[in-house]
Order: structure tokens, then sequence, then C-alpha cells
């Protein structure tokens, strides 16, 4: 499956989206609405970890991906916590920061990590300044 979901942690408060090659916004879906009724059914702030396993999901966003950040942005759960991307290619970076300088609070809550554990100890820290700049 090019697009999967797990709990990173024992204690529930990481999601892991993991992509691998070429993904669509339909494969994404289903995976998408599992991560929303995890979500919906926690009492707790769920942080988030997408993780591109390979050079081709690295450089690879289907079209449209700026609107469905922002879309995704705008319509999270109060318990939505943080989204650390990891082993992101110049697309993710860039759409990340087009969308945070057209919606300053995206900067807050989206960052990137080289590493799953560099990723793990960011969302372990509480940040004094946005992720994004």
């Amino acid at each position: 499956m090019p697009v999967s979901l797990q709990w990173d942690n024992d204690e529930q408060t990481i999601l892991r989206y993991e992509y691998c090659g070429r993904w669509t916004w339909e494969e994404y879906a289903p995976v998408f609405e599992r991560a929303s009724i995890l979500l919906r059914e926690s009492n707790w702030t769920v942080h988030f970890i997408v993780h591109l396993k390979d050079e081709v999901a690295r450089n690879h966003l289907p079209s449209g991906a700026l609107v469905r950040v922002v879309n995704i942005f705008r319509n999270a759960p109060a318990t939505a916590g943080k989204t650390i991307i990891v082993n992101a290619g110049m697309v993710y970076r860039t759409v990340a920061q087009t969308g945070a300088a057209a919606y300053p609070a995206i900067g807050k809550k989206y960052g990137f990590a080289d590493t799953l554990e560099e990723a793990r100890l960011m969302l372990a820290a509480e940040p004094t300044e946005d992720f994004i700049r």
C-alpha cells in the first residue's frame, strides 16, 4: 500500500503515516478517514509523523496539495497536534512554506526532520518558535 497509518508509540500520542512511491488522493482518503476517527476518539493531543520512506515518495505530491493541506489544517479537531514530515523533498517544503506564508498558524503546526528519531524528539520538545520559517 502506498499510504499506511499506525500508532508510533504505546501511549497513542503520535500517529505515523508512511508513504511509499507515488500515491493518489484516492489512496490517501481511507487512511485519512481512519486517522480522523482515531483523533475524534482521543481525549488528548495526538501528533503526527509523516514518513516518506523512499526517493519517489519524498519528491511526489499529487496536484492540489496546498489546498488540501490548508483544508486539513482548518478542519482539524482540537485534539490535533503538530505534524513532522520526515525525509521531505523540495516539493513538500515548498508547499509547507507557501501554506505558512498564507496562513501563519500553519508554521506552528508543521515541521521537518531527517529521521524518525529526530521527529520524535521534536514532538517531545516544547517549541519556542514556529517550525516553518
